[in-house]
Formats: C-alpha cells, sequence, structure tokens
C-alpha cells in the first residue's frame, strides 16, 4: 500500500463502522487495523529519519487513534505516545507537544520527558512552567544528573545562584559520589569570585574524577584569580615587609596554579590550559 493509501484505507474504514449499524464487519476490521496501526508506524519511523517532522506526527497519530480504538482491546503503546511527541517536538508543535508530553510526564515514561517538555516551555517564553517542570521532576526521578543540572543552569541563568547551590547540596545527599555536582558548585562559585569556597568543591570533585581535565584546570583558575587578587592587595602595602610578605602569598598561590595547570596539561592540553600556563609562568619569574 503506498503511504497515502493509508489515509484512505483509514477513513473507509471508520467510515464502513459508523454505517454498520448490525455490527456485521467489526470482526473482519479488526486484524485489518493491526496491519493498518502498524503501517502508518513504520510510514512515520521514514518520515521521521527523512525530519518530515510534521508527517511524522500526523502517521503516529493515526497509528495511535487507531491501537485506542475500542474494537481491538489493547492497552495504550506509551513508546508510540513518545513518538508522536517527539516528532510533534521536533516539528516544534509545541502545544501538542506539551499535551502528549504532559501525559508521559506523569505517568514517569522516562527521565527525557521533562527534560522535553522543559525546553517546550521555554520555547513559547514559559519560563515559570519550565522552571516547575524540572524542579518537580528532579525529586521524581531521585536527583538523575542531567535533571539537575539543567534546573542549575535555569536558576542561574535567572540569577538564583543561591537556589541553585541549594540544589546540589540536596543532590549530594542522595549522590555523594556524583563528581560533576561538586563541579558545578565549584563552577557557581567561580563565576561569584568566592575562590576559597570553588577551590573545596573542585577539590572534592577532582578526588571523585582525578582524570577529568576541567576539574584540574578550574581549580588552577582559581589559585592564579587568587594570586592576581594578592598581586592587588600588595599594590597597596606601605610596609616593605608586608609587602613582601604579601608578593610571597602571591607566589605560592602562582605555585599552586601552575601544580593543578601541569595536571591538566598531563591529562589534555587544551588551548585555554597551555595560554593559562603561559600567564602563570609570567607571574613567577
Amino acid at each position: 500500500m503506498y503511504p497515502q493509501q493509508l489515509y484512505v484505507a483509514y477513513a473507509a474504514y471508520e467510515k464502513a463502522l459508523a454505517l454498520d449499524e448490525n455490527d456485521r464487519i467489526r470482526t473482519q476490521v479488526v486484524p485489518m487495523y493491526y496491519t493498518l496501526s502498524n503501517d502508518f508506524q513504520l510510514f512515520g519511523n521514514r518520515l521521521y529519519a527523512q525530519k518530515d517532522y510534521a508527517g511524522a506526527t500526523r502517521a503516529f497519530e493515526h497509528a495511535l487513534l487507531i491501537a485506542k480504538n475500542p474494537l481491538l482491546s489493547v492497552e495504550t503503546d506509551t513508546n508510540l505516545v513518545y513518538n508522536v511527541a517527539l516528532s510533534a517536538f521536533a516539528a516544534q508543535d509545541w502545544e501538542k507537544a506539551r499535551g502528549y508530553l504532559e501525559g508521559l510526564n506523569e505517568s514517569r515514561y522516562s527521565s527525557n520527558v521533562p527534560l522535553l517538555l522543559y525546553r517546550s516551555h521555554l520555547a513559547v517564553r514559559d519560563t515559570l512552567g519550565a522552571g516547575r517542570v524540572l524542579e518537580e521532576a528532579m525529586t521524581s526521578y531521585a536527583y538523575d544528573s542531567a535533571l539537575v543540572l539543567h534546573f542549575v543552569d535555569h536558576l542561574v541563568e535567572a540569577r538564583e545562584e543561591g537556589r541553585a547551590l541549594a540544589i546540589l547540596d540536596s543532590a549530594l545527599v542522595h549522590h555523594p559520589d556524583v563528581y560533576v555536582f561538586p563541579w558545578t558548585k565549584g563552577l557557581i562559585h567561580v563565576e561569584e569570585k568566592q575562590y576559597e569556597q570553588a577551590i573545596a568543591n573542585l577539590e572534592r570533585a577532582q578526588a571523585l574524577a582525578p582524570g577529568v581535565e576541567g576539574i584540574c584546570r578550574n581549580l588552577g583558575v582559581c589559585y592564579y584569580n587568587m594570586g592576581v587578587e594578592k598581586n592587588e592587595e600588595a599594590l597597596g602595602v606601605q610596609s616593605n615587609a608586608l609587602y613582601q610578605r604579601t608578593r610571597q602569598e602571591a607566589r605560592s598561590l602562582f605555585g599552586e596554579a601552575k601544580k593543578w595547570l601541569e595536571t591538566a596539561k598531563e591529562i589534555s592540553p587544551t588551548r585555554e590550559t597551555l595560554a593559562l600556563l603561559l600567564q602563570v609562568e609570567k607571574q613567577l619569574r
């Protein structure tokens, strides 16, 4: 059967059933409906692969309509519902996508569902609704790391760093061995120029994941920035003895920065790390 003939067949079956007052053809239609539903799903998959997302949505919805027909006596296929939601999302049909995603979210189909629902709210500039989705989903999915990090990003974007840090603290209670949580806490503190708090969290992350270049580089950044601040502090000191002591403290901080940046370089010599390492070495000359 050609693709467009699927819709013709569906309309014909529906019309025949509507006119079948004595239920004479219902038993004959049931196996045809099973076949038609499967054909619509295959057609939807093909259209999705071809990036015809609106067409895929239409095909999947027809498969779902047939599956929900009382004649078939089958439970709703949540995988099929997800396919409809995913294709509607890809087609940027936000209202339709949200409708299907909300149902899937209520049944806790997958932790990916609230992320899609979050983005569909953002697409129509509903930031409050978007944040609410993630906040509820975090507890439903036991502080899944992807959900936590998306919600933290959402809060930081809204300049709610305090709430973001509190969420990460709660996540660490549930998952103390997930290194991205203290790493993210450290990054927030870096942005706030709270370098000592940043170092404490980054060191915790580094202990959990010693082979991550970014954590080591971030530690180097903290010590480097602290060294720069200490040098600036020394410029305002009038006592020579205090000046020398402050400069030595700055040099020690630059030494720590160099240690962490060299560790990062050994893991992966990124351009950013190499550039900062040059700056540190200049300070140490």
